[in-house]
C-alpha cells in the first residue's frame, strides 16, 4: 500500500515545485523590470531636502535605475538560492523515504521468501531460509522480534518433546534453529518472552544466549550448551538439563521447581535466589556456585559437588545431601533442618548461625591433615558443631557423642 501512495505523492509535490517555480521566475521578472524605476521615483518624490532639486538627468535618471536594478538582482538572486536549497531538501527527503520503502519492500520480500522456504522438503532449502532470516534480523532492529518470535514458534513445530523410552534426538533444523536464536538474542535483549516450553532442545548450543525470562519449562535440554547463558529469571520447571553445560551461566531467580540436573555442569555459575525446590541435583558440578539465598527444599542432592560453594542463608529443608562434597562451602545462616547429610564431606565447611535442627549427619566427616601432610578423617561431633555456632544441635541424627573434635 506504501509503495502505491508514494508515486503518488512525488507527482503531486512536483507538480508543486513547477507551479512554484513557473510563479516565481515570472514575479522575478516583473521585478526587475518595474521595481527599480519604482524605487528610484518614490525616492525622488519623498526628498525631504528641496535644496537638492527634484529632478535629475536622463544620464542621472539611467545610472539611478541601473544600481537599483542590481539591487534586485542580488536580493532575487538570493531568493533562487533559498529556493533552489529548499528544493534539494524536499527532494532528498523524498529520495531517502523512497529507499526506507525500497528497503522495507525488500525485507517483505525476503522475508516471505525465508518464510516459505521453512517448509520446504529439501533440508539445504529450509536451512537457507532459517539463516535468511537470521540476516534480516541482523540488518533490521524492527523485524528482530518478529523473527524470533517466528523462529521460536517453528521450533516448537518441529521438536516437541516426545514420551520414549530411548533418548531423543534433535534435527539438523532443530540444531540450526536454536543456535541461530542464541545469536539473535545476543544482537539485542528481546523484547517479548522468548516461549521455548515443552522444546526438545537436546544438545542445542545456546552458549552466551540472552534467555532472561524464558519459558523454557518442560522443554528437553539433556546436554545442552548453555555456558555464559543469560538464564536471570527464567521458567525452568520440569525441565530436563541432564547433564547439561551452564558453567558460569547467570540464573538469578531461575525456576527449577522439579527439574532434572542430574550430571551437570553448574560450576561458577549464579544461582542467586534460584528456586530448586524438589528439583534433582544428583552428581551435578556445583563448585563455586553461588546459591546465596536459594530454596531446594527436598531437593536430591546426592554425590553433587559442592566445594566452595556460597549457601548463604540457602534453605536445604529436607534435602537429601548424602555424599554431598561440601569442602569449604559457605553455609553461613542456612536452613538445613531435616536434611540428610549421611557420608558428606564437611571439610573447611562454615556453619556459623545455620540450623541443623533434625539433620541427619551419620557418618558425615571431615579430613584433618597430619604434621607430615597427611590426611586424616576426622569424625563430626557436638562439640565440633557447636564449635562452629550451628544450631539444633542436641536434635541431629548420627553424631557420636564423643570424638575427635578437631577444633583446629
Amino acid at each position: 500500500m506504501k509503495r502505491n501512495v508514494m508515486p503518488r505523492r512525488r507527482a503531486w509535490q512536483s507538480l508543486a515545485w513547477s507551479v512554484a517555480a513557473v510563479v516565481f521566475i515570472v514575479a522575478a521578472a516583473a521585478a526587475i523590470r518595474w521595481i527599480p524605476e519604482f524605487l528610484v521615483g518614490w525616492a525622488l518624490q519623498s526628498n525631504p531636502n528641496p535644496v537638492a532639486g527634484l529632478s535629475l538627468t536622463v544620464a542621472e535618471y539611467v545610472t539611478a535605475v541601473t544600481n537599483a536594478r542590481q539591487g534586485v538582482l542580488f536580493a532575487v538572486g538570493g531568493i533562487i538560492a533559498v529556493f533552489t536549497l529548499l528544493i534539494t531538501l524536499a527532494k532528498h527527503n523524498l529520495d531517502r523515504e523512497k529507499q526506507i520503502l525500497d528497503q522495507d519492500a525488500n525485507w517483505t520480500n525476503r522475508y516471505t521468501e525465508a518464510i516459505k522456504q521453512l517448509g520446504d522438503d529439501s533440508t539445504s532449502v529450509r536451512l537457507g531460509g532459517i539463516y535468511a532470516l537470521e540476516r534480516i534480523a541482523q540488518d533490521s532492529l524492527r523485524d528482530r522480534q518478529t523473527i524470533l518470535d517466528v523462529l521460536c514458534a517453528n521450533l516448537l513445530d518441529i521438536s516437541p518433546v516426545v514420551e520414549s523410552s530411548g533418548p531423543e534426538t534433535v534435527s539438523v533444523d532443530t540444531t540450526a534453529v536454536a543456535a541461530v536464536v542464541g545469536r539473535i538474542t545476543k544482537l539485542s535483549p528481546p523484547r517479548q518472552t522468548v516461549v521455548l516450553r515443552g522444546t526438545n532442545l537436546t544438545r542445542v548450543p545456546l552458549d552466551s544466549a540472552d534467555l532472561a525470562h524464558a519459558d523454557l519449562a518442560y522443554a528437553n535440554l539433556t546436554r545442552a550448551y548453555l555456558t555464559y547463558a543469560n538464564l536471570n529469571g527464567a521458567s525452568l520447571n520440569g525441565t530436563d538439563l541432564t547433564g547439561a553445560y551452564l558453567a558460569k551461566a547467570l540464573l538469578n531467580g531461575s525456576k527449577f521447581n522439579d527439574a532434572n540436573l542430574t550430571g551437570a555442569l553448574l560450576n561458577g555459575a549464579n544461582l542467586t535466589r534460584a528456586n530448586l525446590t524438589r528439583a534433582n541435583l544428583t552428581g551435578t558440578n556445583l563448585t563455586g556456585t553461588n546459591l546465596t539465598d536459594a530454596y531446594l527444599t527436598h531437593a536430591n542432592v546426592t554425590g553433587a559437588n559442592l566445594t566452595d560453594a556460597d549457601l548463604t542463608r540457602a534453605d536445604l529443608t529436607g534435602a537429601n545431601l548424602t555424599g554431598t562434597n561440601l569442602t569449604g562451602a559457605d553455609l553461613t545462616g542456612a536452613n538445613l533442618t531435616g536434611a540428610d547429610l549421611t557420608g558428606a564431606n564437611l571439610t573447611g565447611t562454615y556453619l556459623t548461625g545455620a540450623d541443623l535442627t533434625g539433620a541427619n549427619l551419620t557418618g558425615a566427616i571431615m579430613w584433618g591433615q597430619t604434621n607430615s601432610g597427611k590426611n586424616y578423617e576426622v569424625k563430626i561431633t557436638r562439640e565440633y558443631l557447636k564449635y562452629r555456632h550451628a544450631k539444633g544441635i542436641d536434635k541431629i541424627k548420627g553424631l557420636p557423642v564423643e570424638g575427635n573434635t578437631a577444633l583446629t
